[in-house]
């Protein structure tokens, strides 16, 4: 018997026990290990693009260049005040749908810094907007059951756009007297930039809708929009805004 547990202790002392702080750190490093790799086996949300919040600071147009952006991937609200808040010293725009309201806010801004403003309308859009929105303002139920993809996004703001716009010193606003359509949704900024493409001065058309922008940073192409935008400013049977 005391040669057998002679056997069983020598045959113990002979194994070697790993150290307890060293089984201390390999169960904390299996556990740390644990959490990266189901981590990394876990699918990553998808992240959707909040165009109406898209606050990034337009980027500078070069010289000489053309520029396509297009809606709703892209905020087009954010290109046009951008660049009419850059405006120094003219704005010469033709607005076929003008019931964004940061978009004239813009217009507003720049006059208040001395930029001599023109803005030439089309009388049936023009006219619909407005009895629209009043109407709605002053409906209530009618305004709470409104399409939220609506031209008219406050009908309170909208209601009072044109009238706000054509009221500011150093605003100009012309209404085309024909009922054939004025369907320009395009502006000259400084004799520098022209803004043309698809998209109305609405939220849906700057935002939602299936438009283009196109932005030319070219005097030559400005000019040659101010030499047409003369032309439809000086129509004896325009009309001032109301």
């Amino acid at each position: 018997m005391a040669a057998i547990a002679l056997l069983l202790t020598l045959s113990v002392s002979g194994c070697k026990q790993p150290d307890q702080p060293q089984l201390d750190q390999e169960r904390s490093a299996q556990r740390n290990r644990r959490p990266r790799e189901e981590r990394s086996r876990a699918p990553r949300p998808s992240v959707e693009r909040d165009q109406d919040h898209d606050v990034t600071p337009m980027e500078p147009v070069p010289a000489n260049s053309v520029q396509v952006h297009y809606a709703p991937f892209e905020n087009l609200e954010r290109i046009d005040t951008d660049l009419l808040s850059q405006a120094h010293s003219t704005i010469d725009l033709a607005a076929y749908s003008l019931t964004d309201y940061a978009v004239a806010q813009a217009l507003i801004g720049a006059a208040q810094r001395g930029v001599r403003i023109r803005i030439y309308r089309d009388a049936t859009q023009a006219a619909g907007e407005t009895a629209h929105a009043e109407k709605s303002a002053a409906n209530p139920k009618k305004r709470a059951s409104r399409d939220p993809e609506d031209d008219v996004p406050n009908d309170a703001d909208s209601a009072d756009i044109l009238r706000r716009l054509s009221s500011t010193p150093n605003i100009a606003v012309r209404i085309k007297h024909s009922h054939t359509l004025m369907h320009l949704k395009a502006y000259a900024v400084d004799g520098a930039f022209l803004r043309t493409g698809s998209a109305n001065f609405s939220p849906t058309g700057e935002k939602r809708q299936d438009n283009d922008l196109i932005l030319f940073h070219n005097a030559e192409a400005a000019a040659h929009f101010t030499q047409d935008f003369d032309r439809l400013w000086s129509r004896p049977d325009n009309e001032p805004a109301q």
